[in-house]
C-alpha cells in the first residue's frame, strides 16, 4: 500500500478517506462461490483466483464501493474528467483515463453494451489508479464474477465474464481431468486421458498413424515392382 506521505493537501485527504473505508467494506465479503460439475464440488475464493492467475491478493475490491453513498463520488470530476459529465461519458475523460477505461472494459471489468458509458465500478477503478491506491485484482475479479452470476439468475445479464479465468480454475482444480474420465464411461475410450497426459496436452490424431502406415506400404510396393539392378 502506498504511504500517505507521498500525497499532500486534498489528494492526501482522499487517500486517508479511502484507507478508513477499506476494513469496513472488506468485512462484508461473502468469501466463496460454490458450484458443482458432474458431482465435483467447486469452491472459488479470492486466494484461489490469485493462485490460479499468479497475481498477489493485496489491496481492495472496487466492487465494494458500488453504492450511491460512496465517499469518492464527489471526487470523480477532479481526477477523471477534463470537463465533468454527470452522464458518465468516456469521451470527456482525461486522455490517460480514456486509455485505462479501454483496458478496464476489455480485461479487468469486462462487459457488453455501450462502451462510451462509464459504470460506477469503472469510475472507482480509474480513481484508485489515479491516486495510486492498490487494487486487488483477484478480489475484484471474485466480487465482479459473483455480482454477474447473481444477476444472471434473475435474467438481467446475458454473459458471465472471465471465461478464461474460469477455465484455468477448472484445470487447476483437476475438474477437467475428472470430467474426461467420467465421460469416457459413456462416450468411449476416445475421451479417456492417459494417466501421464496433462489437461492441456493436445490429443494425437489417429489418422496420422494410418497415413504413416499406408505410406510405408506404398513405398515397399514400389521397391518390389522396381528392383535395383545388380552389377554384372
Amino acid at each position: 500500500m502506498v504511504s500517505t506521505k507521498a500525497f499532500k493537501g486534498e489528494k492526501r485527504k482522499l487517500f486517508v478517506l479511502h484507507e478508513r473505508t477499506v476494513d469496513f467494506d472488506v468485512a462484508k465479503i461473502d468469501a466463496e462461490i460454490r458450484s458443482s460439475v458432474l458431482g465435483s464440488e467447486i469452491i472459488v475464493t479470492p486466494p484461489l483466483i490469485a493462485e490460479t492467475i499468479g497475481c498477489q491478493d493485496d489491496g481492495l475490491s472496487v466492487i465494494k464501493f458500488d453504492r450511491p453513498d460512496s465517499p469518492f463520488i464527489t471526487k470523480f470530476g477532479t481526477y477523471l474528467y477534463d470537463s465533468y459529465d454527470r452522464a458518465g461519458s468516456a469521451s470527456t475523460l482525461k486522455p490517460l483515463m480514456k486509455k485505462w477505461h479501454e483496458v478496464a472494459t476489455s480485461n479487468i471489468l469486462p462487459r457488453i453494451g455501450n462502451m462510451d458509458l462509464i459504470t460506477l465500478n469503472e469510475k472507482h477503478l480509474l480513481l484508485f489508479l489515479s491516486i495510486r491506491s492498490r487494487v486487488s485484482l483477484p478480489l475484484t475479479i471474485f466480487d465482479y464474477l459473483k455480482t454477474n452470476i447473481t444477476a444472471s439468475r434473475s435474467g438481467r445479464i446475458y454473459f458471465i465474464p472471465y471465461g478464461r479465468v474460469i477455465s484455468l480454475i477448472l484445470v487447476h482444480l483437476g475438474v477437467v481431468k475428472k470430467t474426461r474420465t467420467a465421460l469416457s464411461v459413456s462416450w468411449g475410450k476416445r475421451l479417456h486421458p492417459d494417466e501421464h497426459e496433462s489437461d492441456t496436452e493436445p490429443e494425437k490424431d489417429p489418422s496420422s498413424d494410418n497415413e504413416g502406415q499406408s505410406g510405408a506400404a506404398v513405398q515397399a510396393k514400389r521397391q518390389k515392382s522396381h528392383p535395383s539392378s545388380s552389377n554384372p
